[in-house]
């Protein structure tokens, strides 16, 4: 398979996935009226955590830091800085708007 197609198919994959994300969130927010937004963001976390140690599991540290360039540390950090913050804002924004409006802004 070339890497287009392998790109495309990643690619309307992770749109799939992220937009039943979405719609799992709303739905755990409308169920649960006191659940907060860092409780959701901390279960994401541990079920990320959870499944990068089970994919990963035998080349971790190969995988995660022996392969880092030390020059791109900066430019790492404030983008998981950023990300980190993308998905709070996010999470904070499906409690008021709709699913859609939600997944048009975070696309642009």
């Amino acid at each position: 398979m070339d890497e287009a197609r392998l790109g495309t198919i990643l690619f309307l994959i992770h749109c799939t996935l992220q937009t039943a994300q979405m719609y799992l969130i709303k739905a755990i927010f409308e169920q649960n009226e006191g659940i907060s937004v860092w409780q959701v963001t901390f279960a994401r976390s541990i079920f990320s955590i959870l499944f990068i140690l089970t994919v990963l599991n035998v080349n971790i540290k190969k995988e995660v830091y022996d392969s880092l360039n030390k020059d791109n540390m900066g430019i790492l950090a404030f983008r998981s800085m950023q990300g980190c913050v993308t998905i709070m804002m996010s999470y904070y924004v499906i409690n008021y708007f709709n699913v859609a409006v939600v997944g048009i802004g975070s696309s642009m």
